[in-house]
Formats: C-alpha cells, sequence, structure tokens
C-alpha cells in the first residue's frame, strides 16, 4: 500500500471519526446510536494502528467492517450518523470508479472489496439508506 493510499484511507476515517466524537458530544443518542458508535471508534483505532505498522493481515480483517458496520446503519436511530455512513459509502464508490480498485488493497490485489457485484450492491444499499433518511426527517 502506498504513502498516497495510506493518507486516503486515514482522512476518510478520521473524517468519519470527528463527526462520530461530534454525534456523542453533542446528540441525544439512543442505546443503539452510542453501541454503533463505539464499536466503529474502536475498529478505526485498530486500523489507524494497523495502518502504522502495516499490517496487511489485520487490515484485510477490518475491511470486512467496511461494508458490515454500514449495514447495521439501518438500525440507527440518528439521521445525522446514518448521513454520515451515506457520505462514507459514496466516498467509497467514487474512489472505486478514479482508483479502478478498493484503496485498501495493494495495487496488484484488485479482487477483495471490489467488483461490479459489490459496487451494485452497494449503490442499492445507498439508495435504501437515503430512502430511510428521506423518510425519517418527514
Amino acid at each position: 500500500m502506498d504513502t498516497k493510499d495510506k493518507i486516503m484511507l486515514v482522512s476518510i476515517a478520521f473524517f468519519v471519526d470527528v463527526c462520530l466524537i461530534y454525534s456523542i458530544i453533542n446528540l441525544d443518542l439512543s442505546y443503539t446510536d452510542y453501541l454503533w458508535n463505539t464499536i466503529v471508534l474502536i475498529s478505526h483505532s485498530i486500523f489507524y494502528y494497523a495502518i502504522r505498522i502495516y499490517n496487511k493481515n489485520l487490515i484485510d480483517k477490518l475491511h470486512y467492517l467496511v461494508f458490515i458496520l454500514p449495514l447495521f446503519s439501518i438500525f440507527l436511530d440518528s439521521v445525522f450518523l446514518k448521513t454520515v455512513v451515506l457520505i462514507h459509502m459514496s466516498i467509497i464508490q467514487i474512489l472505486w470508479i478514479k482508483e479502478n480498485r478498493c484503496i485498501m488493497n495493494e495495487k496488484d490485489d484488485v479482487k477483495f472489496g471490489y467488483g461490479n457485484e459489490l459496487s451494485i450492491a452497494t449503490l442499492i444499499f445507498n439508495l435504501f439508506l437515503a430512502f430511510n433518511i428521506g423518510y425519517s426527517i418527514k
């Protein structure tokens, strides 16, 4: 993984973390929202460590959480948190298109975390989450 990819990954995770910490401090979160927030923050802490020491095995395991944790966001009460997830997943989709791969992978390892089927599934999830956010606002 080159330095550019590491910087992008850390920047994206940091953006999400700032939003999550903001929500903990300023929003009245339900137990589910708080639990999800905590799990994401812990997983990001482990991710920062894995990037720092470059532990590919740990990074690959954390790669699964990039899709599992957003799926659970459907059950959150906070529209703010759902919007953060939608922005995060949109950034991932944009990077897939721009880089023609998942930046969590090595440049020669393009199979995991990227592909047409996953792109379509992510697009459908984003649409569903956007409708879910809109329905929660009205």
